[in-house]
């Protein structure tokens, strides 16, 4: 392979089909975005329309990101060309909250980036609100000020930096918002900029709030920032957790009108499935000759083996690729079709699904293999949530601390994940992630071997 090239431009397509990353970052991936468009239509009406903010949930690898950015994408679109009417101006930095910061430090990087969205969208809220833009020139130099305090990651918006992920150093006490006045600059200039509820409203996003840990803390932590970041006035927000962490959010004393009930994203059908690969492989094609490592049947088949874990399965599908290249796999024994695409065709090269099914096999048991390492007490741990689905840690565990430390391992090494119990809210469940599903399939061959 040539300096020049790579194995995706080698074979036929523009960029990698089987990206993890999540849609939006390009307008045009709304055309990728398969079972969703309802909801996505659905959510953008709520925005407009309701006063409590959006959670949305889903298992890790549901496409709750890219669902989000794609709604991004639309109010980006609408917003751009818009002359009067209530004006929903994305903030595309999604915020994620770290555990080496408190609230205090996330409400303060919040107000930061929305800070950043209304300076460098005061033409258009002026254009369609007739925004005076009094507070911003306070504001500009409220930022501009030296402050101490690194971050690392998230999305560059200057003058400030990176700011939406998480700090890598606690905020230095002469950090503009605790001595300047900045939090009270920010809600002044919203609400110069939004008026009145129908005027509109910046729409951020708070991301991976699954990282702060289980529903109580996740309920905390909304708690602690509900004054000061979600009843700021001019802000609607849209607020993603996986695995059941936002369920009863709506129900806490202090979140009740606030946060509404959680969206919850429905797994994809296998032919929904079928249908994301098969889109990207038109979308990202050039010329007329294409090879394809993995095509619709054989990824639904990847989606399946990993307990329907769509960015594992996409993983999986870029592993493959790689080494169906390096072993000269894409060269011959593939599968030709001609695709009529309107008035064009081209020739389609496809590798016979019985390939990737061996890589998967090997693949699979691999991760039984990690998982026999860790003893038969895990081995054991795995199966009986595979049995029941779901399954109660209390329960499991029974007051045995050789399974406790199983468990330990498992969820350490992300075979096993919590959700929580709908029964009983105050309880959390443990099942399989799309590793533990590999590796139970692994376990089921290495028996019939």
């Amino acid at each position: 392979m040539s300096p020049k090239s790579n194995l995706w431009s080698e074979i036929g397509f523009r960029d990698n089909p089987y990206d993890t990353w999540p849609l939006g970052d390009d307008e045009h991936d709304l055309e990728l975005l398969v079972g969703r468009t309802e909801l996505l239509d659905g959510i953008v009406l709520d925005l407009g329309a309701k006063t409590s903010h959006i959670a949305v949930d889903a298992p890790n690898g549901g496409g709750k990101t890219s669902l989000i950015k794609c709604v991004m994408n639309e109010l980006d679109s609408t917003a751009t060309s818009q002359e009067v009417g209530q004006l929903l101006i994305p903030v595309r930095a999604l915020i994620e909250p770290s555990r080496h910061e408190n609230s205090t430090e996330f409400i303060e990087r919040a107000l930061l980036v929305l800070a950043e969205t209304l300076h460098k969208n005061q033409r258009l809220i002026n254009r369609v609100n007739g925004f005076s833009s009094k507070g911003l020139g306070e504001l500009a130099k409220t930022m501009k000020r030296p402050r101490d305090g690194g971050v690392s990651g998230g999305v560059g918006i200057p003058p400030f930096g990176n700011v939406a992920a998480g700090k890598s150093s606690a905020a230095n006490s002469s950090f503009p918002f605790r001595n300047s006045g900045f939090e009270r600059l920010v809600q002044e200039t919203l609400k110069e900029a939004f008026p009145a509820k129908p005027s509109g409203a910046l729409v951020a996003c708070i991301d991976n709030l699954e990282l702060i840990g289980g529903p109580t803390k996740v309920q905390k932590f909304l708690g602690e920032i509900r004054d000061r970041l979600l009843r700021l006035p001019g802000v609607k927000w849209i607020v993603i957790g996986a695995n059941g962490v936002l369920e009863g959010s709506n129900n806490h004393p202090r979140l009740s009108g606030v946060v509404s009930s959680p969206l919850e994203l429905p797994e994809l059908e296998p032919q929904q499935v079928v249908e994301v690969v098969e889109r990207r492989i038109g979308f990202f094609r050039v010329g007329t000759r294409l090879t394809v490592p993995i095509g619709g049947e054989s990824f639904r088949e990847i989606y399946e083996s990993c307990g329907r874990d769509l960015r594992r399965a996409l993983q999986l599908s870029q592993d493959f690729s790689l080494e169906a290249y390096n072993r000269g796999m894409l060269d011959d024994d593939l599968l030709e079709s001609t695709v009529e695409d309107g008035d064009e065709a081209w020739t389609r090269l496809e590798l016979p699904s019985g390939a990737a099914a061996v890589f998967l096999q090997s693949h699979c048991l691999e991760e039984w293999d990690k998982v026999v390492s860790m003893g038969r007490v895990a081995t054991g741990v795995l199966r009986e949530v595979h049995r029941a689905g779901s399954i109660g840690r209390s329960k499991l565990i029974a007051e045995d601390r050789v399974r406790e430390a199983a468990i330990e391992r498992l969820s350490r090494r992300q075979y096993l994940v919590r959700v929580r119990n709908r029964e009983d809210r105050r309880r959390t469940n443990l099942r399989l992630s799309g590793a533990g599903n590999l590796a139970i399939t692994g376990g089921q061959l290495a028996e019939t071997a």
